[in-house]
């Protein structure tokens, strides 16, 4: 209710009698630190002010009256029992923690350095480096009780996801087998159904309290994951605005406190290419700022096909340790064949910042160092797309630069009969 006098001129109109005169000045006190100026009025007679309405005055008198009034200025010297606030408080609209009756206590980690319990973190990248499938692969431990790919085991229990990009039944459900999740221990966050039946999507804005009883209702939830984060933010609200995002996200932060959940939230890069990691998330960096960790899946500079999980920021503790992955296949049900991640043991030496930077250097080189590879092998003619690819991994060409370079070289697939096998044959000259 206070932010309707904030600014504004405030006359109080007190009844004539000891009672009345104290509430006003109450009243006064709770408001003089917020509005432009505050005046308690006492009128010359009647009780309070519909008499004196009645008794014949008009509010033109009244009016001038209420101006005739000095501000309102608290004075403890001068203040009864009544109006004097208790001793070591202030005014109602601030709320206030005693640092020194809070019990301090560690952050507890569901991921190591990595995914805190009650925190955000937040997982940026370049599309097609799995950043999707890192947190499904953080699911399948959680939803196992697996242990971690670096040190230590996840605490077993439920996750939740909301995706705007995959689809569930040919996306979501079979790379979580791939990674062996527990299907049991997985839900979708499909929709928000309100009263008449109506279906619309989840808002960070206005669904954390219906969220926050379902976390109650299951009661194991461990991690929320929400990809891309900004698919959540609400209707007319702009992702590049820190007012905007702040105002969303500082609630989500309260949220995750209070509920113990881990959350998760995926988002894109920059178009434009950062000197430093810190600034590649996409949007305001009011995200960067909300999140207690900031992690960067980018490619290896040394290894096409590797890819590497950094670390970007961590308020709570060192950060850790980069550690590699590779994107890899295995069958599930119904013979789909599902990828999911593999880590590695090799050591990581290079920061987000290099790798980002090293990353966006190196792939006009290596396409245009494809373009001759691919001119070389078809210059004596049509070659099957699994014999050169075949032959340009040995010498450390992945399959989508290939498939760039052949682009950039007009190269084109054919079949020379119809049972025939397809190849690749240079354009006409």
């Amino acid at each position: 209710m206070a932010r309707w006098f904030e600014d504004k001129r405030v006359f109080i109109i007190a009844d004539n009698d000891e009672p009345g005169r104290a509430h006003a000045q109450k009243v006064a006190w709770s408001l003089y630190s917020i509005t432009e100026s505050v005046r308690v009025v006492e009128l010359p007679e009647g009780k309070d002010v519909s008499e004196w309405l009645d008794a014949g005055g008009d509010p033109a008198t009244l009016v001038a009256l209420c101006e005739g009034f000095p501000v309102w200025k608290y004075d403890p010297t001068k203040a009864t029992a009544a109006e004097a606030p208790e001793a070591g408080t202030v005014p109602l609209e601030i709320a206030f923690i005693d640092v020194e009756k809070i019990q301090p206590v560690p952050v507890t980690w569901v991921w190591p350095r990595r995914v805190g319990r009650g925190k955000l973190t937040l997982l940026a990248g370049d599309p097609g480096l799995g950043k999707s499938q890192i947190v499904l692969d953080i699911i399948a431990r959680i939803t196992t009780g697996a242990p971690w790919p670096d040190d230590g085991h996840a605490p077993r229990g439920r996750c939740i996801i909301l995706t705007a990009e995959d689809a569930i039944s040919d996306t979501i459900r079979p790379r979580l087998e791939a990674a062996g999740a527990n299907l049991k221990l997985v839900q979708v966050l499909e929709a928000i159904v309100d009263e008449k039946g109506q279906r619309r999507t989840f808002n960070l804005r206005q669904d954390l309290k219906r969220l926050k009883l379902a976390i109650e209702q299951y009661g194991d939830v461990v991690l929320i994951c929400l990809d891309p984060i900004t698919s959540y933010l609400g209707d007319n609200i702009d992702s590049h605005r820190t007012s905007d995002v702040r105002a969303v996200l500082e609630p989500v932060a309260a949220f995750a406190e209070e509920t113990g959940v881990a959350l998760i939230g995926i988002s894109h890069p920059t178009k434009a290419v950062q000197s430093k990691a810190l600034n590649s998330v996409t949007g305001s960096l009011a995200f960067v700022a909300a999140a207690r960790v900031v992690l960067m899946a980018t490619g290896d500079p040394d290894d096409e096909d590797r890819k590497l999980l950094l670390p970007v920021k961590n308020n709570f503790s060192p950060e850790a340790e980069g550690i590699g992955y590779r994107i890899v296949t295995r069958p599930v049900t119904n013979d789909i064949i599902a990828p999911y991640v593999a880590w590695d043991s090799e050591p990581v030496t290079v920061s987000a910042s290099e790798a980002m930077r090293a990353s966006h250097d190196n792939s006009a080189t290596k396409v245009d160092e494809a373009v001759v590879f691919l001119r070389e092998q078809l210059s004596g003619g049509p070659a099957t797309p699994e014999a050169i690819i075949s032959k340009a991994a040995t010498v450390k060409i992945g399959e989508r630069t290939l498939k760039k370079a052949k682009k950039k070289l007009g190269v084109v697939s054919r079949k020379p009969a119809f049972e025939a096998g397809w190849l690749w044959d240079l354009p006409a000259p």
